[in-house]
């Protein structure tokens, strides 16, 4: 009695098949894209991206975030990106 299908399962695999068909495409361009050859120049970048300044004080979040933690998140973090 234990192999049934209940609704609950029916649900799952609609939702995840729903999921997978609206983001495969962008799932596969991403994860498998083309690999350059060793020693290859990266590609060009189109622009050049900055980071703009925080919105908020450093010490805004003092009680629950450090000034120090949220500086370093900020400005070594998002600088990355």
């Amino acid at each position: 009695m234990g192999n049934e299908i209940t609704r609950r399962d029916v649900m799952k695999g609609l939702v995840l098949q729903a999921y997978w068909s609206a983001w495969k495409d962008s799932f596969v361009r991403v994860c498998f894209r083309a690999q350059s050859a060793p020693g290859a120049a990266p590609p060009a970048r189109s622009g050049s991206a900055s980071c703009p300044p925080s919105p908020m004080p450093s010490d805004a979040l003092e009680p629950h975030i450090d000034k120090e933690t949220l500086l370093l998140h900020h400005d070594k973090h998002h600088a990355a990106m």
